[in-house]
């Protein structure tokens, strides 16, 4: 999995939890005994499953954004206070501030990943079609279910295409090349290789 796609995916698990707990924070960075203080505090109806299931997801976030963090968890709640403001100390929906900090961090991986296509050297001459889908779709930021989606087609088409087991047809190849062309805003004709 991408970095791009850890973070979407993330968001959507964050969505899933919307209004549902809330966050006290007291921003000290001195750790009591071995425990920073904060506390998640569930809404109406939330479970402490939810609950179980949020310090999961704040964990997976910390452990992504910083590896060599003593206490993730620590490092995604002390991202989600500056996310919203300056020296807050209650942050009323984590799971909404963590989905849009997800969501943020997601944009920023794939503009990088961007970056660093455009500033590598492109090698001269027609690549495969399968070769031309996948820098196509990378370029757009789509993982394969996306474009599946967007191509009308099942994901295993889309994967046989890319790992070029199968050619397109002539019809999914105009998709291919019509969604790639919205997508980039520019005109896409697919290098088609026999």
């Amino acid at each position: 999995m991408t970095d791009s796609e850890f973070w979407k995916d993330l968001a959507r698990q964050f969505r899933e939890h919307i209004g549902s707990v809330s966050l006290s924070w007291i921003p000290s960075r001195q750790p009591r005994g071995s425990r920073f203080d904060f506390s998640l505090n569930l809404h109406y109806g939330a479970t402490r499953a939810t609950e179980m299931a949020l310090r999961a997801l704040c964990l997976q976030a910390g452990i992504r954004l910083d590896p060599s963090a003593s206490n993730p968890t620590i490092s995604w709640l002390t991202k989600m206070t500056t996310h919203v403001a300056a020296d807050v100390q209650i942050i009323r929906d984590l799971a909404s501030v963590s989905a849009q900090a997800c969501s943020d961090l997601q944009m920023l991986v794939l503009q990088a990943e961007h970056d660093s296509r455009k500033a590598s050297t492109i090698p001269s001459g027609p690549a495969s079609t399968s070769e031309h889908i996948e820098q196509l779709r990378i370029e757009a930021g789509l993982t394969q279910q996306d474009l599946a989606d967007l191509v009308g087609v099942d994901i295993r088409n889309v994967q046989h295409h890319l790992a070029n087991t199968h050619k397109p047809s002539k019809l999914t190849l105009a998709r291919y090349e019509r969604e790639f062309s919205n997508l980039l805003r520019r005109k896409i004709v697919i290098t088609k290789t026999p």
